[in-house]
Order: structure tokens, then C-alpha cells, then sequence
């Protein structure tokens, strides 16, 4: 993994950095990392990285994932995980990376026409519910044969294909 300041660089230690009020996490090279922390913690920074300021973190490469045996080195080196478990195992490198490649951390992007059309449905019930708690029995009519027409939409569409919800 590169260094997240310098971008040049390995990264060989990780800096908390508070950000108003949030707690995040920079992966930086020996060098950024003395620069980050100054003249009056140098020593603890070499001290942590070696005075050559080019030895790794002990413990930053023996991570190993439990549920593939990959080593974090190997992980870094490739990019890429071996199996689901990487995920929570290097989340540290991976949270990053997947904020600067997606400009982000959470789906936004598109739902499957099948869990869009099972979220449209779970609406329509809950308001056809509320309707009938609230004793708004023209409304539920409305709202019970749409689900039906969404029914009879799913039914017939061949698999694969988008369904229309309104």
C-alpha cells in the first residue's frame, strides 16, 4: 500500500489523525511520518520505525488472515484479497482504499430489480397496514391492487429482467 500523503512511498506506519471529531487513520512512509509528527516526538517516531527510518512496524506485517493464511505483506504487494475474511482482517488498508478509489466508504449505486422490487412490495404492505389500522378502506383497495399488479408484473417477466414498480 502507498503512503496516503506522499503517495510515492510504501507505507510503514499507521497515524491517528482527529479531524473534527472524527477519528481517522493514515497509512504513511517513514519520511511523511516524521514530518507528521514533528521535531518534538522525533525520537519516538524512530524509535518506533528504527533509526534508519526505513524498518517496518513489527507487527504492521505478521497479520495474517485466519480465514485464507494471507499475509498482510502478500495482501499489500498484490492489492488484493484471498477470501471474505481479508476484508476484516486488513479493514485498516482496505477502508482507505476503497474511500479513495469510490470516493466513499458506503453503497449508493444500483439495487438488483429483484431487491427493489421486494422493498417496493414491503412498502405497499406496510402502508396498506397503516390504512386499514387508520380505517381508510378506499386507500387499502388502491394499495392492495397494486400489490397485485406487482405481482402479476413479477410473474410474468422473464428472469433477469427489470421490473417496473410504481
Amino acid at each position: 500500500m502507498k503512503c496516503e500523503l506522499c503517495k510515492q512511498k510504501e507505507a510503514a506506519a499507521a497515524i491517528k489523525q482527529v479531524v473534527d471529531g472524527e477519528e481517522r487513520e493514515l497509512f504513511v512512509c517513514p519520511t511523511c511520518a516524521q514530518r507528521a509528527a514533528g521535531p518534538m516526538v522525533t525520537s519516538l517516531v524512530e524509535m518506533l520505525l528504527g533509526a534508519a527510518m526505513d524498518v517496518q512496524l513489527p507487527e504492521f506485517d505478521t497479520v495474517v488472515c485466519p480465514g485464507c493464511g494471507l499475509p498482510r505483506a502478500e495482501f499489500r504487494k498484490r492489492g488484493r484479497v484471498g477470501c471474505a475474511t481479508c476484508y476484516e482482517t486488513f479493514a485498516r488498508e482496505i477502508t482507505p482504499m476503497l474511500r479513495d478509489m469510490h470516493s466513499g466508504d458506503h453503497h449508493v449505486g444500483k439495487v438488483p430489480a429483484r431487491e427493489q422490487l421486494n422493498r417496493t412490495r414491503a412498502e405497499l404492505e406496510a402502508a396498506l397496514k397503516k390504512s386499514i389500522r387508520s380505517q381508510r378502506y378506499e386507500d387499502a383497495a388502491v394499495l392492495r391492487d397494486r400489490i397485485r399488479q406487482l405481482e402479476a408484473g413479477a410473474a410474468k417477466a422473464p428472469p433477469g429482467e427489470k421490473h417496473a414498480a410504481s
